[in-house]
């Protein structure tokens, strides 16, 4: 995420149609503050807030930390970051969909292992 301190007010949406019309309708100087949630997913907008006529969202997998049986606190992993102007609602009601499907465990892997591999390279 570009902006790392910037709150969040986020709405929850019942499916990935709901999810889709909602960030397609953010405007590009819009509600900068603008967050959506379904189900494990979140949306945070991420644009500058200009009239460059781009809209970006974080997207956020949230989880539970699993070395605490689950019961732990809820941790969220940036998985990819969508410039939203740049696809229909169509286009992002079918990514969302995927994102549910599984993709998300597969992407979450793919992040958590770069991650770990520049964190041993930094180390070495």
């Amino acid at each position: 995420m570009l902006f790392t301190r910037r709150g969040h007010t986020v709405k929850r949406v019942e499916s990935a149609e709901d999810l889709a019309r909602e960030l397609c309708a953010v405007a590009p100087a819009g509600d900068v503050t603008a967050g959506f949630q379904l189900e494990q997913l979140l949306f945070l907008n991420d644009s500058t807030g200009n009239s460059d006529g781009h809209v970006e969202f974080a997207v956020v997998v949230m989880e539970r930390d699993e070395r605490q049986g689950g019961e732990g606190p809820i941790r969220g992993t940036q998985v990819d970051s969508w410039t939203i102007t740049w696809m229909g609602a169509h286009q992002v009601a079918f990514h969302i969909r995927e994102l549910l499907a599984g993709q998300v465990g597969a992407m979450r892997e793919a992040v958590v292992a770069y991650i770990s591999a520049s964190q041993d390279a930094l180390l070495a």
